[in-house]
């Protein structure tokens, strides 16, 4: 997302071309992200508590750790 930044914020030559898509992934990166991390956690767990399971993860609290823990394995 950093990366494209530039692009989006460019005044140069051929910016009036760039900008709009750079934003438009910007955007779709921010929700695919949104979407992945709180959403579809904020799913599971009703539908775990549903099926009797205790120890299920726990929404977003348990996607930072799996980045956390991703991150440390690097």
């Amino acid at each position: 997302m950093l990366g494209l930044l530039p692009m989006a914020l460019s005044h140069e030559i051929g910016s009036k071309t760039q900008r709009p898509q750079a934003i438009v992934v910007i955007g779709g990166l921010v929700m695919a992200t949104l979407l992945t991390l709180v959403v579809v956690p904020a799913l599971y767990v009703p539908g775990s508590a549903r099926r009797g399971d205790p120890g299920g993860p726990s929404g977003l609290p348990y996607a930072l750790a799996l980045l956390r823990k991703a991150g440390r394995a690097e």
